[in-house]
């Protein structure tokens, strides 16, 4: 190991780099309230994809029916 990577390691370290070691890693934790709105918002897509697709499958059922 060389002296030059001791003191490159060194550097930053003086200045602050062991506060930036603490922080906690990962996602900061959420607001409930926005997990809440966009768990409401992906389930409003799911039905109106279902809603979308509900007259083709009326169509589809009431075919043999009418035979």
């Amino acid at each position: 190991m060389y002296s030059s990577f001791t003191s490159l390691w060194r550097n930053p370290w003086d200045r602050g780099g062991l506060q930036a070691l603490v922080k906690p890693t990962g996602r900061p934790p959420g607001d409930p309230a926005e997990r809440e709105n966009l768990r409401l918002q992906r389930r409003v897509a799911k039905l109106q994809g279902e809603l979308d697709r509900a007259p083709r499958v009326i169509e589809i059922h009431g075919k043999p029916l009418a035979l």
